[in-house]
Parts: C-alpha cells; structure tokens; sequence
C-alpha cells in the first residue's frame, strides 16, 4: 500500500472525469488520512495535514461536480460539521447531484431491513450498512481488518492500508449496487433519496427556533411536578421508579397480578406488560405516566436556554423508510412540549399536516366502496362515521380506532390508547380488551375491503419464496420479508402498505418543495417534519406563498383515487 503524503496528487485525482471514490477522513491529533480508489484494482490513501485538509475538505465533500462515490456522504457532512472543519461559509452550491454514489444509501433501498441497530459497546451500529457486511454480501469479500487491532496496534501504516481497502471497496460497490436496483427503484434514488440528502442536511444545519428561557421554566415546573406524582404513587415508601425491577416488586406488593420472570424484567423491563394491564389499575397508568414524564423532563434540562435546536436527520433508519430524527429525538416529544419550537424574531412558522394520509392510502389500495366514498364525499368525515357506524358518540375514539387500524395495533395498543385519550379528558369510562376488540372488528365490518386487501395480500406473500416476499409502493419503493412469516410479521407488513407510501409523499413533498424555495431565492427553510407533517420557517414576508406552495407541493406529492389534504396553521 503507497502512503502518499502529498496533497497536490489528490487535485488532479478529483478533477478526472472517471469516477474517484473517498473514504470518510480518519483524524488523528494534527494528521488526517483519507482513502481514495479511480478503480478496483488501484486505491490509495493519502496522508495530509489538519491545515492542508481543511483547506481541501470543501473541494472533497462538497464540492462534487466530478463522478465521486462515498459511503453514507450526509454521515460524513455531520461529523466535519460536528468538529468544524466545514464551516457554513464553506458551504456552496458547487455539488451536483448527478455525479454522486452513495453505496451506503443505495444498500438501504436494497434492503430497507438493513436499518435495524445493534449494540456495539456503548453504541448502536446498523451493522447491515457497514462496508464489511456489504462487501460479504454483494462482493462475496470477507473484510480483513478490525479497527479494534488497528486502535491496539496503533499503526498508521495498517490504518492507511485499510483505508486504501475500503475506498476500493466503495468503488467496487459503486459498480455493482445500481445493476442489482429495478428501474424504478433506481429512479427513486436519483429523483427523491439524493437530493432529499441535501434537504434533511440542511435541515439540521439551519436547525429549530427554541425558547430556552420558557423551556428552563417548564423543566422546574416539571420538576415539581413528577415528585408530587412519585410521592402520590410510592405514598412516602422507598421505590426507585426508574428501576424497572424496584417497580415490579412495588406493583406486586400492591396487589397488581403481575408473573414475570426475574431474568425478563432485568432484560425487557415491564413498560409493555403494564400496558396490556393499564385499563384496570390506575397504580400502573400513574407509573406510566411518570416514566413518560420522565423523558419529557430529560429533554428539557438538556436543552434549556438554547435557541435552536440542530437534530440529526436520518433516512436510512426505519424499515418502512420514514425520516427519523436523533440528538435530539423531536419526533418523540410530547405535543405539549412541541410548542416550545418557535420561529427567530422576524420570521413565521407554517405547519402543514397531511389529513388522513395513511386512512386515504387504504382506500387507494383496498378499492373499498366505503371509504373511497367518504373521502370524494367534499362533506365526508371518516371518524364521524366510524364514530356513528360503532355508537360511540365520540369522534376522538373513533380516530385512535381508524388509526390503529393503520399502525397494525392490536385490541392491547388500543386499548392504552382510548383509555389514556379519556384519562386525559377526565373520563372514567375505561375500556377493556373485549370492548378494543370489538371495535377493531365494527372497523372491518364497515369497510369490508380493507380486511380484504390486508388479508389476500398476505396470503399471497406467504406462499412466496423468501426473497420473492416483498411491499412495493406507488413509485417502486421495496421493503421485503423474507423470514419465516410470523404475527408479528404480519403486522409489520400491514403498516409497510401505507407507512412506505406516506413515506414517498413526505419526501417527494420536501424535495419539491426545497427545490422551489431555491429557484425563487426565498428565505423560507424545512426545519421539521414529523411522519406526515412539515414545518416550514420563513419571513413574514414570504408566510403566504409558502402556505401555497406547501399545500400545492403535499397534496400533488402523488396521484390517489382519492384526494389528498393538507391542514395548515
């Protein structure tokens, strides 16, 4: 392996017209290495100095108008950003789209299985995207190097070779990963998921307007507030709430009929168990209710007297595709807590929702009569209906049932969900598994088709051979299922049909969307989204094109037989 320790060899490399594949840097102290391959048989690493790299890093990360392949470039722009070696000036629009490989994004779209996480350490790898496991699986190449060795041996000799390594690695799998994606698959690629790249970083680059002060307030407040529940739960004895296994001996001394092995408890704690029995004890809600305060309280002494919020924006880390957020989870939050995300001085927020994505995708797909009627019905209201058709007089209940119907729950989630719905109005009228049951079933006796489509779909599947078991969405996104096929399979492959497709509006939507704001020259940015809405911050001046073209770019996201609608506030 040749150590090239000599920048001016790197800047005629990127300026070929051949494809040059680039390792993510590996920095140590004042000396950085990066890996660099212009084929299969010929890769390099080159050994610079932290003033020389900085100097380069934009024209080798950002500054693509060349064939470049990386693995996993947004990861790459995060850490450089995070150290602060690619500054925001540094930030042009010199990258052309066109001339990227990321072998790491197309891995995902082969097999969106592949985002699941393990534990490494004090980490969590999605271990299926790593170079090692893809060069196994599509390259039939057993990875040489562990960078446990090379950290023990403290070689840079061996750190430069394996560098070296994988950029022959990503150059291989540059070559090798578009041949194996449909047609459809790879337009997908190239029309949503590497421009929407560009979208999610500049998200996290412009970040979230956040009241601190008020937030700094809030986590006193709920300070106060989880000791008095505590109090009112233990009654003065000494439980360690955050301990699942202190609460499992409290519980079952207070009488709640709780069997669990030791070993269980240590390994999956009791939240899920306590759900399934929520209904009938308020001890266990409360308890529920203090953990879920308790990670509201964790968000909010973190990020007191902050101003903006950066989250990181994933795409490769949900099976059904979704974007996720990470550091911090701002999905996650509580809607209460969501209103501590404000705009900057001077500027709006436009929040636009779909209404009733997944709800009008299973009428597009199921062709049910029904429900394809309500939504073309301009005066038509599904949850009142549900709400009507069961004899609830509830439209509140009605929702959580047609929702569920969507995530796959089962009579247990829906019954947590309508009970702490009511809890939360100060109802008493609790429902039972019986009761969530039957509601699940007055849904499907409503809408007949929908049982149909979910049931004649996974009969299909299952006498499928494994590789052959797949979801496919409108614009030929793929999740498959290749395991032997179990209920929990079943469940996931029920959320795939209209989570993937909602996933493919929402980003079809902040491309677009992203993309107009640009051509027009605006100031309005994405900042936010959560599943099947988007917040937009703009100037006040600019608040109402960007309602406009918010709803035109959401609601012409795709082409259902039923319309899409968007809510904005």
């Amino acid at each position: 392996m040749n150590l090239i320790r000599s920048p001016e060899y790197l800047i005629p490399t990127l300026n070929s017209q051949s494809t040059v594949a680039l390792t993510a840097p590996l920095i140590i102290r004042d000396t950085v290495l990066i890996g660099f391959a212009l084929s299969p048989e010929e890769s390099r690493c080159v050994e610079l100095a932290l003033n020389e790299f900085i100097a380069l890093c934009p024209l080798l990360y950002r500054r693509v108008t060349t064939p470049r392949a990386f693995h996993g470039l947004k990861r790459i722009w995060e850490f450089l950003d995070e150290r602060g070696l690619l500054p925001e000036e540094k930030i042009d629009n010199q990258l052309n789209i066109n001339h990227i490989e990321d072998t790491r994004l197309m891995a995902f779209l082969l097999d969106p299985e592949s985002s699941r996480e393990v534990d490494y350490g004090d980490y969590q790898v999605q271990e299926a995207l790593t170079l090692a496991d893809l060069a196994q699986r599509y390259l039939d190449h057993d990875y040489p190097y562990r960078i446990t060795d090379i950290c023990d041996k403290a070689s840079w000799e061996l750190a430069g070779e394996m560098l070296a390594h994988d950029a022959g690695l990503i150059f291989q799998l540059a070559e090798r990963l578009p041949g194996l994606m449909s047609r459809d698959l790879r337009k997908l690629y190239r029309d949503i998921e590497l421009p929407l790249m560009l979208v999610l970083d500049d998200m996290r680059r412009v970040g979230i307007g956040f009241a601190g002060l008020k937030c700094a307030e809030l986590a006193m407040e709920t300070e106060r507030s989880l000791a008095l529940l505590a109090q009112e739960i233990t009654g003065g004895q000494s439980v360690n709430l955050t301990s699942h296994e202190d609460v499992y001996g409290f519980l079952v001394n207070q009488g709640v009929p709780l069997q669990l092995a030791p070993a269980y408890v240590r390994r999956k704690g009791i939240k899920k168990p306590l759900e399934q029995i929520a209904h009938a004890y308020p001890l266990v809600r409360r308890i529920l209710a203090w953990w879920d305060t308790g990670r509201d309280l964790g968000f909010l002494r973190r990020w007191a007297g902050h101003t903006r919020i950066h989250p990181l924006w994933g795409q490769t880390r949900s099976a059904t595709s979704r974007v996720y957020a990470r550091f911090p989870a701002v999905q996650n939050i509580s809607r209460e807590l969501r209103k501590l995300f404000v705009p900057a001085p001077g500027n709006v927020s436009v929040k636009a929702d779909y209404s009733q994505a997944q709800l009008r995708i299973l009428a597009h797909l199921s062709a049910d009569p029904e429900l394809v009627r309500v939504y073309n019905d301009p005066n038509g209201d599904v949850h009142t209906e549900t709400s009507d058709w069961l004899g609830l007089g509830d439209r509140s209940v009605a929702k959580e049932i047609n929702f569920a119907i969507c995530f796959g729950m089962g009579a247990t989630a829906l019954c947590k969900k309508i009970n702490e719905l009511k809890e939360g109005k100060g109802r008493s009228d609790f429902i039972d598994l019986d009761t969530a049951q039957s509601y699940i079933d007055g849904f499907y006796g409503r809408f007949p088709e929908v049982r149909e489509f979910f049931d004649r779909e996974w009969e299909n599947i299952k006498k499928l051979p494994g590789q052959q078991r797949l979801v496919r969405s409108l614009i030929g996104r793929e999740r498959r299922f290749p395991r032997r096929p179990t209920s929990e399979m079943e469940r996931q492959f029920r959320v795939t049909w209209t989570q993937q497709i909602e996933a493919d509006l929402m980003k079809t939507a902040m491309v677009r969307l992203d993309r107009i704001f640009r051509r027009r020259n605006m100031k309005a940015r994405i900042v936010m989204m959560i599943h099947d809405a988007l917040w937009v911050e703009a100037p006040h001046d600019e608040e109402n094109e960007v309602r406009h073209l918010v709803e035109r770019m959401m609601t012409t996201a795709a082409k259902l037989t039923v319309p899409l609608e968007v809510d904005i506030e």
